[in-house]
């Protein structure tokens, strides 16, 4: 039961992984600049639009569910990173 564990939780960080990686390579092919999600808690954020969830700079204490726009910088796919800047509620 262990090897399966280990196998399935390897196959959705691999799922994760390149998830993130083909939602940043859209932002940047699309030159996308801002836009909206939702708070998770705190700085977690989940983009409205793409299967992404990241941390948000910025953030001022809002409640769950809250929706948010968001300034993107710093998109590096091969990195798997992105900077994420809090510019308004919606």
């Amino acid at each position: 039961m262990y090897a399966f564990e280990q196998t399935y939780e390897a196959y959705n960080d691999f799922q994760r992984n390149m998830e993130k990686y083909w939602a940043l390579r859209y932002l940047l092919q699309e030159g996308i600049t801002e836009t909206t999600a939702t708070i998770i808690r705190e700085n977690l954020v989940r983009f409205e639009n793409l299967p992404l969830v990241t941390k948000a700079v910025a953030v001022p204490e809002l409640a769950p569910g809250t929706r948010v726009k968001l300034i993107l910088r710093d998109i590096d796919p091969l990195a798997l990173e992105l900077a994420c800047v809090f510019a308004a509620t919606v």
